[in-house]
């Protein structure tokens, strides 16, 4: 099926910018399933997003505990999180947010919202991990099929509770002063007060060599809840507005996800993502792109009027 995110290209992976020891090996092999979501839990609890939470110790799981441990080679363990699973059963709400996507960009253009395709997406977004996570969890196949009242293990995290957000709705923003710094070689998006003290760490993923992010110093200047995504391939590829565009319907799989914090640079936004697992190896038009929890986790940070700058 054609989905609206086909606009991002993929490329080889970033490099690492530094390594740090977690527990098992890239497959996730050491200790239980648990123990090892445990230690991803005491890196997004401390500020410090991994992506997805997958219990498997992956490329950006390794980059958030070498930021996390400060890269001191003599600390080689992150230390499990308590309570790292709880319960959550599936409602009827929950079904409402789940339906059938257009098979094309113009199918979608027609639709009121763009839902999630599968029950199993949206509990995995909820709770901020893949869904073979969740699958392994609680012993089924990615193919199952889920359904209201059904209880399932999940990872003890603050949940992306779609129902509470409202198409541009307003947004309860942080701090003006706090100040945003991209690294468009690391794939990291930093927000710090103005006193130095770092507040959230996130990956991100940015412009490819065709469309890079413009380098510079920037400034917020708009936050949106759930945005309607203007698809303009004259904008998105040469940064000339045309009259020739498709608009998108809010949603959790709009291309720019569930929030847009637009930049002053224009057509240029730090906006969420449908598709989590593509941080690493998609690239974007020019945009900064993050998973849909960590966008709203960054928007409790900043807000209108917050520095911007990007290296």
């Amino acid at each position: 099926m054609f989905r609206a995110f086909a606009i991002f290209a993929v490329v080889l992976p970033l490099l690492l910018g530094g390594c740090a020891t977690f527990e098992g090996g890239s497959s996730g092999v050491g200790g239980s399933l648990e123990h090892r979501v445990a230690q991803q839990l005491t890196l997004v609890r401390s500020g410090f997003s991994v992506g997805e939470i997958s219990g498997r110790n992956g490329v950006l799981t390794r980059r958030a505990a070498a930021r996390y441990l400060g890269l001191k080679p003599t600390l080689t363990e992150i230390p499990p999180a308590p309570n790292a699973v709880t319960t959550y059963t599936i409602t009827d709400e929950d079904a409402k947010h789940v339906g059938v996507i257009g098979a094309t960009k113009e199918l979608q253009a027609e639709q009121d919202y763009l839902p999630y395709e599968f029950m199993l997406e949206l509990v995995a977004e909820r709770y901020r991990s893949t869904p073979d996570l969740i699958a392994r969890l609680n012993g089924f196949d990615t193919n199952g099929n889920l359904r209201a009242g059904l209880t399932l293990r999940v990872p003890n995290v603050e949940p992306l509770q779609i129902a509470r957000l409202r198409a541009n709705g307003s947004v309860r923003a942080g701090s003006r002063e706090n100040q945003v710094r991209i690294r468009t070689d690391l794939g990291t998006l930093e927000v710090t007060a103005p006193n130095g003290k770092l507040l959230g760490y996130f990956p991100v993923s940015c412009g490819g060599p065709a469309t890079p992010t413009p380098r510079g110093e920037w400034k917020i200047v708009n936050m949106v809840e759930l945005p309607k995504f203007r698809w303009d391939d004259e904008m998105l590829n040469r940064g000339i507005r045309s009259s020739d565009f498709t608009m998108f319907p809010p949603g959790p799989n709009n291309p720019v996800g569930v929030f847009w914090a637009g930049t002053s640079k224009s057509g240029v936004g730090i906006h969420g993502n449908p598709l989590p697992h593509t941080l690493v190896e998609g690239r974007s038009h020019g945009c900064i792109r993050m998973t849909n929890w960590d966008i709203l986790e960054f928007a409790k940070l900043v807000a209108v009027g917050s520095a911007v700058t990007v290296e």
